[in-house]
């Protein structure tokens, strides 16, 4: 019967090893990791081929990779990565989507040139629904939700540490904090400290059109039902057919001086939607 070894699962195993709650911290006097560097010799040398092999993961092999190691190197530092999307101006990107397998196609998270990670919340669409391009690089560093210039709507995450850029930044991959237990305002990590506290479970940050329908108009308004408070949703309509949804009233979009969702609809009022149904008005 095959297994499903699940990222939520190696996560946990990693965490088990640096987790300072666990005792188990890398670097405590009692735990100490290191990282072999190096091979003496050729993987191949009968066919003079440097491929690696398959391992087999027994008792010899492990010794023989002790003794075929040049030099080791103790563990100082650590952090989860995730891949580096890098924010490039006339690209495409989606918005954040849980329905998706792995690293997506079509990049929801960008890190921007000053280390800045944000999550795509709703992409730029022209009349027909039709996703553009990301033209404008997002900068703010708080939890407001500015609509810019493009359409786009970014939360900013956390900006990535001087220190954290020097030990984990590669031309592939990044590091990502989970969650930040306490800082203070000089604190490398008080924008992810401040973003994180001003969150709120339930909070509606977009549609998904599974049957577009008929004979609707851009006229049309959406009332969504539900036990929360201040949530907005605007129709955009091509022949008849309802090609997207998005948050708020952004007929405006583009508009210079635009207000940002907070302003303009009052967003941290969505999360209170617990079970919503949209209706046609």
């Amino acid at each position: 019967m095959a297994a499903i070894i699940s990222d939520k699962i190696k996560r946990k195993f990693l965490t088990h090893i640096f987790d300072e709650a666990t005792g188990t911290r890398i670097g405590d006097s009692d735990n100490f990791y290191y990282i072999g560097i190096g091979r003496s010799q050729q993987w191949n040398p009968a066919g003079s081929l440097d491929a690696v092999v398959n391992p087999a993961n027994d008792e010899r092999e492990e010794r023989n990779y002790r003794y075929n190691a040049q030099s080791i190197k103790a563990v100082e530092a650590f952090s989860f990565v995730i891949p580096v999307d890098e924010w490039a101006a006339n690209t495409q990107y989606s918005a954040y989507n849980d329905d998706v397998v792995g690293h997506p196609a079509t990049p929801y998270y960008v890190k921007t040139v000053d280390n800045n990670i944000y999550v795509c919340i709703r992409t730029g669409k022209d009349s027909l629904g039709t996703v553009q391009v990301s033209t404008v690089k997002p900068d703010h560093t708080d939890a407001t939700l500015p609509i810019e210039a493009d359409g786009y709507v970014w939360k900013y995450l956390y900006t990535i540490s001087v220190a954290d850029v020097n030990s984990f930044v590669t031309s592939n991959f990044m590091p990502v904090k989970k969650m930040i237990d306490s800082a203070g305002p000089a604190d490398a990590y008080f924008g992810q400290y401040t973003v994180q506290n001003a969150a709120v479970p339930g909070q509606i940050v977009g549609y998904r059109v599974e049957n577009g329908g008929q004979s609707y108009d851009s006229s049309d308004t959406l009332v969504i039902t539900g036990d929360g408070t201040g949530a907005k949703a605007r129709l955009i309509v091509s022949s008849g057919v309802i090609t997207a949804v998005e948050v708020g009233d952004s007929a405006l979009v583009g508009t210079s001086g635009y207000p940002t969702i907070v302003d303009q609809m009052g967003w941290i009022q969505l999360c209170k939607c617990k079970s919503n149904n949209i209706n046609r008005k």
